[in-house]
């Protein structure tokens, strides 16, 4: 593999350096990757300003593009966290990006002293409940449509 090759591979962590402009982007190529449709639940334009503005992003990049995003609020009074999205970009999807961007979010969550991560997966959507079940949340309560998961950090020894 050639050093261009390599260089264009490299994918390095961020936390709260995107802009909404850059979620938005990212949001637009992988709104099909949800199962159902981000556009028909959200104004993205809308949404993605609200993530720059109020959430904790942790963010990954290969060169200038914004390929995995996890946007999460934060509770210090609580202790807590809520992941409000989740998104890879599909070329990636597979190659252990995923996985690598939750166990970075659940160690600097950690590490800010937030005890717990919460979140909430859609009940047809087995690809995710199969993901966030290996990385360790289980479930905690559902309804009609959504099921409502939880990892307790405390406890929780990451695998690296």
């Amino acid at each position: 593999m050639s050093a261009r090759n390599r260089k264009s591979e490299h994918i390095s962590f961020r936390i709260n350096s995107c802009k909404s402009h850059e979620i938005e982007s990212h949001f637009k190529e992988t709104d099909l990757d949800f199962l159902r449709n981000l556009k028909s639940r959200v104004t993205i334009s809308d949404y993605s300003r609200k993530l720059e503005e109020r959430a904790t992003t942790f963010e990954f990049w290969q060169e200038n593009v914004l390929v995995a995003l996890c946007a999460v609020y934060l509770d210090s009074f609580g202790n807590s966290a809520y992941v409000t999205n989740f998104s890879v970009i599909s070329k990636l999807i597979g190659k252990r990006i995923g996985s690598d961007l939750m166990k970075r979010v659940i160690s600097e969550v950690s590490n800010a002293g937030i005890e717990s991560i919460k979140l909430e997966v859609e009940k047809q959507n087995t690809r995710a409940m199969e993901f966030y079940t290996k990385m360790g949340f289980f479930k905690y309560g559902e309804n009609e449509k959504s099921i409502f998961l939880k990892l307790i950090i405390v406890n929780h020894a990451i695998k690296k």
